[in-house]
């Protein structure tokens, strides 16, 4: 663990957590992770198990939050939705729009390069009926009020918040080891991680040799409570339910997680 002269400032983790992003949205588009042309070829949709959470979405607006190089969000348009997604890595957002157009989505489907913090503002203070989270996002924000704020606003009337994450005891614990080495709480200081390669491809050491990336944890109470009702507006998100499901072994690492 760094020492506390070596924390960086948030906007200097920010800009290292970028920099690590955009290195990496080349391995992914190219890794059988992501199977980017099989997903193409096949016209796969949403995973059943978020289709079952969130039915049928034709015709609704849906929000994606750190939205990567934008597969699972223009798996939502394959749906029926018209998707927006949001990314702080120009990169990803670059890579996004071309996918679309090669997915013949580019009709249903709005990429945007900002913060999560800026999301209101970059997005011209729109709503949605349903805002998207999903795996290994919130390990990367340094405030999750701030990020409940966002949602809140985003969120128009009876609108759904769509959360799905990793538990955070599992991020606090050094791979399968079952040792915690990091946060369970949330912390102003980030922790780091300097692993090479990318839960994509662990052999990917010559793109991303480990550069050092910032993490911070939020605990299940906190996570939680920030994703209720109350806290995503009165008006927001009409229901809060829970569910566990397997965890996914092999490719989980403390701070290069998915996004």
């Amino acid at each position: 663990m760094a020492g506390p002269e070596d924390v960086p400032s948030v906007d200097d983790a920010l800009a290292a957590n970028r920099a690590w992003w955009d290195a990496a949205v080349p391995v992914h588009l190219a890794s059988d992770f992501y199977d980017v042309e099989g997903w193409l070829a096949q016209g796969r949709g949403p995973r059943p198990r978020e289709v079952a959470v969130l039915g049928d979405v034709t015709g609704l607006d849906l929000v994606h939050l750190q939205c990567h190089f934008g597969k699972d969000t223009l798996a939502w348009a394959r749906a029926g939705a018209t998707v927006t997604g949001l990314d702080f890595s120009p990169a990803a957002i670059d890579a996004a729009r071309a996918l679309a157009e090669r997915a013949g989505l580019a009709d249903r489907a709005d990429f945007v390069c900002a913060p999560v913090a800026g999301a209101v503002d970059a997005l011209g203070a729109r709503t949605f009926d349903i805002v998207y989270v999903s795996l290994g996002a919130l390990c990367w924000l340094p405030d999750i009020d701030g990020w409940s704020t966002q949602v809140a606003a985003l969120l128009r009337s009876g609108g759904r918040l769509f959360l799905h994450e990793a538990h955070p005891l599992s991020l606090a614990m050094d791979g399968d080891d079952l040792t915690v080495v990091y946060p369970y709480f949330e912390q102003a200081a980030p922790y780091p991680d300097a692993e090479p390669g990318t839960y994509a491809d662990m052999t990917a050491v010559e793109a991303l040799p480990g550069d050092i990336t910032y993490g911070w944890n939020h605990s299940l109470g906190r996570s939680w409570a920030r994703s209720s009702p109350g806290a995503c507006g009165s008006t927001g998100s009409t229901s809060t339910t829970g569910r566990v499901s397997p965890g996914f072994r092999g490719w989980w690492r403390p701070a290069r997680r998915s996004s």
